[in-house]
């Protein structure tokens, strides 16, 4: 889709929002489920000169979704060929209650004018991996003239503070199973989440546009960096070290972490490391969002 370089219109947002959408669909045997949430970020120009009629780009978004669900679900020649042989088409199904849509500013200044990042978010049904609650699928897209990017990802969520998989200690390793050297909960824009740690560096902040964190921070607030701070396991003491690379810091049981002198450089680098003490510590993002971990012991 070719886009005028001074800008976007409304319904440029619109149609990437459709266009979002219909990637995000998720087949199961008697339905196909669509996102009821989008998130779309803006450059600061674009932002200012739309934010008076926002409430009516909304307004036609949300109209857009519910004739693009009605649209999917409208009988079709194959459809009912399908019905005659016993295979009936499987129906789209939107919004449980309201579309969710957050229009906002790119504070990163990552989005040049005439680009949009539109971010869909779906609760996917069942068990998540490893048994730690619902997962929920994101898709971003990206649009500037004729390009698209287009960024997957599953947040491992849950619907309580709690989970089926304890991570007070490191689950065994037996075959075909993933060892989980501890677990990070907290709260974001989009509800409780858990996130089983299983690898030996975490990468934890806001993420960009498209994000490089291990664990993305959903929320608007400035005061969470891209990348905030980082977990390290040592292999030998299975202990893990934390590192602060924020712009407005982080703490660790209520003490604030020194700060990297590489701090937004993104260099790779053991200095000012921390050793987290204990089976469990209490970490604070800026002082905004708190994260609980849980630390597990294995060899």
């Amino acid at each position: 889709m070719m886009r005028d370089r001074q800008g976007v219109t409304g319904r440029d947002i619109v149609q990437d929002i459709l266009a979002n959408m219909r990637e995000s669909l998720e087949p199961l045997q008697y339905r196909t489920l669509a996102p009821n949430r989008f998130e779309v970020v803006l450059n600061g120009d674009d932002f200012d000169r739309l934010e008076r009629i926002l409430p009516a780009i909304r307004e036609d978004i949300v109209r857009a979704l519910d004739e693009e669900i009605h649209r999917l679900n409208r009988p079709s020649l194959k459809g009912r060929v399908l019905e005659t042989i016993g295979r009936p088409t499987v129906p789209v199904q939107g919004a449980v209650g309201d579309w969710q849509i957050e229009i906002g500013r790119d504070g990163d200044g990552e989005l040049k004018p005439g680009m949009t990042s539109v971010t869909s978010s779906l609760e996917l049904p069942g068990a998540v991996e490893y048994g730690s609650g619902s997962p929920t699928r994101r898709v971003t897209t990206i649009r500037y003239e004729s390009r698209i990017e287009t960024n997957r990802e599953t947040l491992t969520s849950s619907s309580s503070a709690s989970s089926a998989s304890s991570a007070s200690s490191a689950s065994s390793a037996g075959a075909g199973q993933t060892l989980v050297y501890g677990a990070l909960s907290y709260e974001d824009n989009l509800g409780k989440h858990r996130y089983l740690i299983t690898k030996a560096a975490v990468r934890v902040g806001r993420g960009g546009v498209t994000p490089e964190v291990d664990v993305q921070v959903q929320t608007s607030l400035l005061d969470i960096s891209r990348e905030h701070f980082r977990l390290r396991r040592d292999a030998p003491t299975g202990r893990f070290l934390i590192s602060d690379v924020s712009k407005l810091g982080t703490t660790l049981d209520g003490i604030a972490l020194p700060r990297l002198g590489s701090a937004g450089t993104g260099a790779d680098t053991a200095a000012d490391e921390v050793i987290v003490n204990g089976a469990k510590a209490r970490i604070g993002l800026a002082d905004v969002i708190f994260m609980d971990l849980e630390v597990g012991h294995s060899q």
